[in-house]
């Protein structure tokens, strides 16, 4: 944003030095152009930003959210066998893991939206 009013700035400056000769009017007309898409620039950028910053939303509730979740458990079962782990402990880890996710769930949630407003 600084740098499109930069540039506005930058035309601007140049239209006034130049002078009233046929050649110069016609200049100041192109640069005059410049100006007007200038501004269209910046709304395009304003946009643009404001989408990314609502594209970062996590749905909860959505199927793409529940597969990085159960992705990230199924390596982490994987993990534990590769580790050596036997079956009861693999389940007591689990249930812990379990019971661990349960109870921060809410403030996990509370955390990211917090994050997503603290960016805007």
């Amino acid at each position: 944003m600084r740098l499109v009013t930069l540039e506005i700035a930058t035309v601007v400056q140049e239209m006034r030095q130049l002078g009233f000769t046929v050649e110069e009017v016609y200049i100041i007309r192109c640069l005059g152009e410049i100006i007007k898409a200038l501004p269209e620039l910046r709304h395009s950028i304003m946009d643009t930003e404001s989408l990314r910053k609502r594209a970062d939303v996590i749905n909860w509730e959505g199927e793409a959210i529940k597969h990085v979740v159960d992705t990230l458990v199924d390596w982490f079962v994987e993990a534990l066998k590769e580790a050596g782990l036997e079956d009861a402990e693999r389940n007591n880890v689990m249930l812990n893991f379990r019971d661990l996710a349960h109870l921060n769930e809410d403030q996990l949630r509370r955390e990211t939206e917090a994050f997503r407003g603290s960016k805007q």
